[in-house]
C-alpha cells in the first residue's frame, strides 16, 4: 500500500512539474512573433537611417527558437540579455513539427533582411525585396501564433489526462483501502 501512495505521489509530482514549463513555453513560442515584426520595422528604420539593431532582434529570434527545440536559455519576456532563463525544449510531436517550420521562416526572414540591407535602398530589386521580407515577417508572425495555440492545446490535453489519470489513482486507493480494511475486519472477526 505504501508503495502505491509513493508511486501516485511520485507520478503526481512528475507531471505537475512538466506542466508548470508549458506556460512559459506558449510564452516565449508568443514573443516570436513581436520579434520578428521588430526586426522588419528595424531593418526598415536602419535603411532610412534610423538607429536600429536588427541584429540584436535575429540574433534573440534565433537564440529562442533553438532553446525550444532543444532545451536552453532565452530572454525572459520582462527582461534584457542579463535576465535569462532556461526552458526545456518542447516535447509534443506536432509543437516541435511547428518549432521546426518557424526556425526556418527565421532563418529565411534572417537572410532576406540581411541581403536588403546589403542591396540598400538603391537596388533596383529594393521594393520587391522589402515586400518579400514583408511577407516573410508576416509568415513568421503567423506561424509563431499558430505555434504558441497549439502548445497551449497541448498543454491542456495532457493537464486533462493527468486528472484523469489522479482520479482513477485516487479511486484504485480508496478500493485498496477499502479491500485491507475488510481483510482486517475479517481477520479480527475471526480471531474473536
Amino acid at each position: 500500500m505504501e508503495e502505491m501512495i509513493s508511486g501516485m505521489v511520485a507520478y503526481n509530482a512528475l507531471e505537475l512539474h512538466n506542466q508548470s514549463q508549458s506556460p512559459l513555453l506558449a510564452n516565449v513560442i508568443e514573443r516570436q512573433r513581436t520579434l520578428a515584426e521588430r526586426y522588419v520595422k528595424n531593418v526598415v528604420l536602419l535603411l532610412d537611417g534610423h538607429q536600429a539593431d536588427p541584429g540584436h532582434d535575429a540574433a534573440e529570434m534565433q537564440q529562442a527558437s533553438n532553446s525550444l527545440l532543444n532545451g536552453g536559455s532565452v530572454i525572459t519576456t520582462r527582461g534584457g540579455y542579463s535576465d535569462l532563463i532556461t526552458i526545456p525544449a518542447a516535447s509534443d510531436p506536432e509543437v516541435r513539427r511547428k518549432l521546426v517550420h518557424e526556425r526556418s521562416l527565421i532563418d529565411d526572414l534572417v537572410a532576406q533582411g540581411n541581403a536588403l540591407l546589403g542591396n540598400g535602398i538603391g537596388s533596383p530589386s529594393f521594393d520587391s525585396q522589402l515586400q518579400s521580407l514583408r511577407v516573410k515577417g508576416a509568415q513568421v508572425s503567423s506561424v509563431s501564433g499558430d505555434t504558441a495555440h497549439e502548445q497551449t492545446q497541448a498543454s491542456q490535453s495532457a493537464l486533462s489526462r493527468l486528472v484523469m489519470v489522479e482520479v482513477l489513482l485516487g479511486v484504485l486507493g480508496a478500493l485498496a483501502a477499502i479491500g485491507m480494511g475488510l481483510l482486517l475486519w475479517r481477520s479480527g472477526k475471526r480471531q474473536s
